[in-house]
């Protein structure tokens, strides 16, 4: 069958398929591929244009737009974005390949910690990520819009900005976050960045996490003060301040300590981003270089209403827990004895309270 670009990306791809057997081409309508056996030009991921025919078979029949012949609508359309590709050893070896990707040489599939992903995985997540957000964004993220929904492209609208989400057109490699500010005063170069950098390196990896592109997209779609709030913990994990006692890492996921809870609702991979009417819950790690393999994770709830940040009760409350609590009780005293009205900027008050000040030391018993 020939192949239709962007039948990866549309939800109902089988009623395109003909209703009959496509014409057979003639011999002479095959060309045959170069007996060369080098890996093709990686300029572009389909490699060489000769392998891309644009004629049609023989003996086939040419829809001609307004013409009135047989055939249903959706046949003639399919006709129209079908092209026939014709690929050789060599090609399908580049396509397959998890020893060489000559399009991600020096990007995340390279680094250790991260599952090397062939070229062909790698287009097929990007198409799947591009079509869980068109997906997710009129079901469960209503502060967006679709701003438009095309093949290589999805634009989302904020009360601020456009967020677009696109994939690379180059080699389809990689799905990438460009942010256009509609209002002069809150975004900047450096918050933009932060999001980019992020939605690279954090989101759209491997392994894919449904759940992970749901808080993300959860976030953007939140009211300025909140989203200020959140590219400032993203800031944090990219680029932590030299003061930083800690590391801290925000967890997209809910995470696997949150099992031992006897919270019910919360369980370890759903969303780690929950928005209700008056509170908003999330989760951050915090590792420390005297502690390996004893990362400790808070599970913080901000209150819209009051603007208040706590440590919320869903896990067993041991020391560090104590410690933690007590550090947001200072921020929040502090807010009260300058007159400060307390707000979301408590939230990255408290974490930067926290990274540089909580005590990484167990208690002598």
């Amino acid at each position: 069958w020939p192949l239709r670009p962007g039948s990866l990306m549309s939800p109902q791809t089988p009623q395109y398929m003909p209703s009959s057997p496509a014409p057979v081409p003639s011999p002479g309508y095959i060309q045959q591929p170069s007996p060369s056996n080098t890996i093709p030009n990686s300029s572009h991921i389909l490699g060489s244009p000769q392998y891309r025919n644009t004629n049609p078979p023989a003996g086939g029949s040419t829809y001609v737009p307004g013409s009135t012949g047989g055939g249903t609508k959706q046949a003639r359309a399919a006709h129209r974005t079908s092209t026939a590709l014709f690929v050789n050893r060599a090609m399908l070896e580049t396509l397959l390949s998890y020893t060489y990707n000559p399009f991600t040489t020096e990007n995340i599939n390279t680094l250790p910690d991260k599952r090397r992903c062939c070229v062909m995985e790698n287009m097929l997540s990007a198409c799947l990520l591009k079509r869980y957000i068109a997906s997710l964004v009129p079901d469960k993220i209503r502060q967006l819009t679709i701003r438009s929904n095309e093949l290589m492209s999805t634009s989302l609208l904020h009360e601020t900005c456009f967020y677009r989400f696109t994939i690379e057109a180059n080699n389809f490699q990689t799905l990438q976050l460009t942010v256009t500010p509609t209002r002069d005063g809150f975004w900047n170069k450096n918050m933009i960045d932060t999001l980019a950098i992020y939605f690279a390196e954090k989101i759209a990896v491997t392994p894919f996490k449904y759940n992970a592109l749901l808080s993300f997209l959860r976030i953007l779609g939140a009211q300025k003060d909140i989203l200020q709030q959140f590219m400032n913990i993203m800031s944090f994990e990219l680029k932590p301040d030299p003061r930083f006692q800690w590391r801290l890492c925000w967890c997209p996921c809910v995470p696997p300590v949150v099992l031992n809870s006897n919270n019910a609702l919360l369980q370890p991979g759903i969303s780690g981003a929950l928005f209700s009417n008056n509170k908003i819950l999330f989760f951050v790690r915090l590792d420390h270089p005297t502690r390996p393999t004893q990362p400790v994770t808070i599970p913080i709830v901000y209150e819209l209403q009051s603007g208040t940040t706590k440590r919320a009760d869903l896990m067993p409350s041991d020391y560090m827990a104590q410690r933690i609590q007590n550090h947001f009780r200072h921020v929040a005293n502090q807010f009260t004895e300058q007159g400060a009205n307390l707000g979301a900027t408590s939230i990255s008050s408290c974490l930067m309270e926290v990274l540089q000040h909580l005590d990484p030391s167990v208690p002598a018993h």
